[in-house]
């Protein structure tokens, strides 16, 4: 059990980040496969991955917010 709550914890400033963004949107931003941004998020990510991720995701909600006008 412990196993199972550590892994729900990983990343967590990022997923809230993510909010409802797609894993493919951001996948598309970094150049690599929705599948490896999905395997990334289960486990604990060095800092230089969580920084690219943030920017990507920064990204992706400006582009929307330009879309939604």
């Amino acid at each position: 059990m412990k196993g199972g709550v550590k892994v729900l914890n990983r990343n967590v400033e990022l997923k809230r980040k993510k909010g409802k963004i797609p894993y493919w949107m951001i996948a598309e931003k970094l150049s690599i496969h929705e599948n490896t941004i999905v395997r990334w998020f289960r486990q604990e990510l060095s800092d230089k991955k969580k920084e690219r991720i943030s920017q990507a995701i920064k990204e992706v909600k400006q582009e929307l917010k330009c879309t939604e006008k």
